[in-house]
């Protein structure tokens, strides 16, 4: 895996996505990717993440603050997001 940087496979069978994030120097944001043919990410599907690093943080649609939607993990914390949020980072 690459450091801070998102990796991505995409299967067309069952339109499974599975990918890894390595986020060591700079926060990265799930954008959107090609072959889903979406605005974002999260427009027609929901996110499983499961963090098998250190700990860190999730943030969703951009917040930055301690509540809703920042979200601490541990390692084997498993994070569930439903689909319609426009930015996880």
């Amino acid at each position: 895996m690459q450091e801070d940087a998102i990796n991505f496979v995409y299967t067309h069978y069952d339109r499974y996505i599975v990918g890894g994030v390595v986020p060591v120097k700079e926060k990265i944001q799930l954008g959107t990717y090609e072959p889903i043919k979406s605005e974002y990410f999260l427009e027609r599907r929901e996110l499983g993440i499961i963090n098998v690093g250190g700990s860190g943080y999730i943030n969703v649609d951009g917040e930055q603050y301690h509540g809703r939607f920042r979200f601490k993990t541990e390692p084997s914390d498993l994070f569930y997001e439903g689909y319609k949020f426009l930015i996880i980072s």
